[in-house]
């Protein structure tokens, strides 16, 4: 039982590292959009506020068109790693599920051997007391 002990010890650890990674991918992924949401408002400010005078825009239209890619770059691959990590998890789930099966199963074949045993004591208990009676019963017939 204890070595399944050890192996379920490690696998919640890696468990609770990888849910505080997810923890940390969505906050990432949260801030990510917030982000592209604040630029795309920042846009559409300043090309309303652009429309008033004549400006030279080449220069910040290609600014900001690289960095709506740099966020929505950012933004899938922190997705990524997302589904990765929650991917990892449910993994690490299962495998932790199977050893916790495995120590139940082990525990309960435990179990039945000390029943059994202990029903063979109880067998030769009342096996050595129902002869010894015997004995005596023979004695008195002699």
């Amino acid at each position: 039982m204890k070595s399944f002990d050890t192996a379920l010890r490690v696998q919640r650890r890696e468990l609770d590292a990888l849910r505080v990674s997810i923890s940390v991918q969505i906050e990432q992924v949260d801030m990510l959009t917030d982000e592209q949401r604040a630029h795309l408002e920042a846009e559409r400010r300043e090309r309303a506020a652009a429309s008033e005078i004549w400006i030279p825009t080449d220069a910040w239209a290609a600014r900001m068109r690289s960095e709506r890619d740099r966020l929505a770059r950012s933004a899938r691959d922190a997705s990524e790693r997302l589904t990765l990590l929650r991917s990892r998890a449910a993994e690490s789930y299962g495998t932790m599920r199977a050893i916790e099966e495995a120590a139940a199963r082990r525990q309960e074949e435990i179990d039945r051997e000390q029943s059994a045993v202990e029903q063979a004591q109880a067998d030769d208990f009342g096996t050595a007391r129902f002869l010894a009676a015997r004995g005596i019963e023979r004695r008195r017939m002699q």
